[in-house]
């Protein structure tokens, strides 16, 4: 099967030229002399001609709708510009648009298309209103001089490799993962848990990164599961995280620790935390955010379908799980 080539420039000139030569052709004569079908050169003047056949306005016509063809799905309907600016201004990912453009509108419409839009926009338009609403952002790359400080070593720390399988493939709950958002001016954090299997995070605002401070916040955070749930906790190497064996003996679980500087190895808890973060006042100086607030965003996210839960809620999930497992 030959290979469709678009008809060139200089072909288009040939036409032009047998077209309107003393003696008159067929559109079949001029196909043999370009090595095309008849039904490409007659399609060709019919699409191009206005009162006659000019090769500059054919090439024109051709190259325009050549652009068209290749402009973003969004970008040729209005409509759809409109839903999406609207559903991510509702603090929606461009993977829960594409679901819900799908399943409620009947609208076909990639997450990666969406994406492609948004960088789009500020390439050809500059707008980076949009850009900006966005969870997930490059960061900037960091100097790693003086990475490896010498730090006090505690020899009674879990690696997590040691870490169930249960808790690494994510086949049940009670697996959770922590940290702590910093504000800007270490003046507020917020600690955050969240549950390898059914995504749901648990928000705590704290004045200190003192170890006591955080202890305490851990065990508040989690005392409203029922006794046996939570069985692992996996944490980043900070001092913050150092009464983890008090933890262990409180709540009753298993506490491991990830390589140093390998964030990769908790990946779900960094992209919960840039989530919620998205929430947090501009410049993420939180200091002064209620306990209600918090207590609000960290509903929201919950509340969200996620497509890794197959579109439930993780309360949705969590409760379900607690039905069965856990019904008297």
């Amino acid at each position: 099967m030959r290979q469709f080539r678009h008809l060139q420039e200089y072909e288009r000139i040939v036409i032009q030229k047998i077209m309107y030569s003393p003696k008159k052709v067929s559109k079949s004569y001029i196909a043999r002399i370009l090595g095309r079908s008849p039904s490409t050169i007659s399609r060709e003047i019919k699409r191009n001609s206005t009162k006659g056949y000019n090769w500059r306005e054919a090439q024109e016509k051709s190259e325009l709708r050549r652009r068209e063809a290749k402009k973003c799905k969004i970008n040729r309907d209005e409509y759809l510009q409109t839903m999406i600016t609207q559903l991510l201004t509702g603090h929606n990912s461009p993977e829960r648009i594409a679901y819900e453009l799908k399943t409620k509108h009947g609208i076909q419409c990639s997450h990666e298309t969406i994406y492609q839009w948004i960088y789009k926009q500020i390439k050809e338009e500059g707008r980076k209103d949009l850009a900006k609403i966005l969870f997930f952002r490059r960061k900037k790359r960091q100097k790693r001089g003086n990475v490896y400080r010498n730090r006090g070593i505690d020899m009674e720390k879990k690696n997590i490799r040691q870490r169930p399988e249960a808790a690494n493939l994510r086949t049940e709950p009670g697996h959770f993962e922590g940290d702590l958002i910093e504000s800007i001016g270490k003046k507020a954090y917020i600690l955050t848990l969240v549950d390898r299997y059914v995504r749901l995070v648990k928000m705590v605002k704290i004045p200190t990164k003192d170890s006591q401070v955080v202890l305490r916040s851990i065990i508040e955070a989690l005392e409203e599961f029922p006794k046996g749930f939570i069985k692992t906790i996996t944490f980043d190497n900070g001092t913050e995280f150092s009464q983890h064996k008090m933890l262990e003996d409180v709540v009753g679980c298993k506490v491991y620790f990830a390589d140093p500087y390998k964030a990769y190895q908790r990946g779900l808890n960094e992209n919960i935390n840039r989530e919620c973060v998205w929430y947090l006042p501009d410049g993420k100086n939180f200091a002064h955010i209620s306990d209600e607030e918090i207590e609000e965003i960290e509903k929201i996210i919950n509340s969200k379908p996620r497509k890794s839960l197959k579109w439930k809620t993780p309360y949705e999930l969590l409760q379900e799980y607690l039905n069965f497992a856990f019904q008297t």
